[in-house]
């Protein structure tokens, strides 16, 4: 079986994966990659050349894009979320007031009590009056 390889106390994660032989073999090590190939992000990684001082404007640009993420989030996207999900619940009343009606009527119950059933469901001020409907 495979044996995870623990790092020394002398060590760091950059040496075991400059470690020629962790990529080689692969097999040999827990952690490990398709033929022993590197990453791709191994030469972009190398490019900085052990340079701490290059390392800002990188996590400056992390940083960016995350708060742009965030303030795309609050500004566009939840509010779109909010108000797809409010039309999405006046259409899912609607079609319960729709369906409650219909199986009302499949009942045969009487019109007043449809009426009363219905409004039971309504704002007071848009109830609706079958004694003030017109003929």
């Amino acid at each position: 079986s495979i044996q995870p390889r623990y790092l020394q106390p002398d060590q760091n994660i950059i040496q075991l994966l400059e470690n020629w032989e962790f990529w080689r073999e692969p097999s040999v090590y827990n952690l490990g990659f398709v033929d022993g190939q590197k990453p791709r992000f191994w030469n972009r990684w190398n490019g900085m050349g052990g340079d701490p001082t290059q390392l800002g404007a990188g996590l400056a640009v992390a940083l960016l894009t995350t708060l742009y993420g965030v303030i795309f989030a609050r500004l566009v996207f939840m509010p779109a979320a909010t108000k797809i999900m409010q039309r999405e619940q006046i259409v899912r009343f609607r079609n319960f007031l729709v369906a409650e009606g219909l199986a009302l009527l499949a009942d045969r119950k009487s019109p007043r009590f449809i009426q009363d059933k219905m409004n039971s469901f309504l704002d007071p001020a848009i109830h609706f009056n079958i004694d003030k409907m017109k003929r």
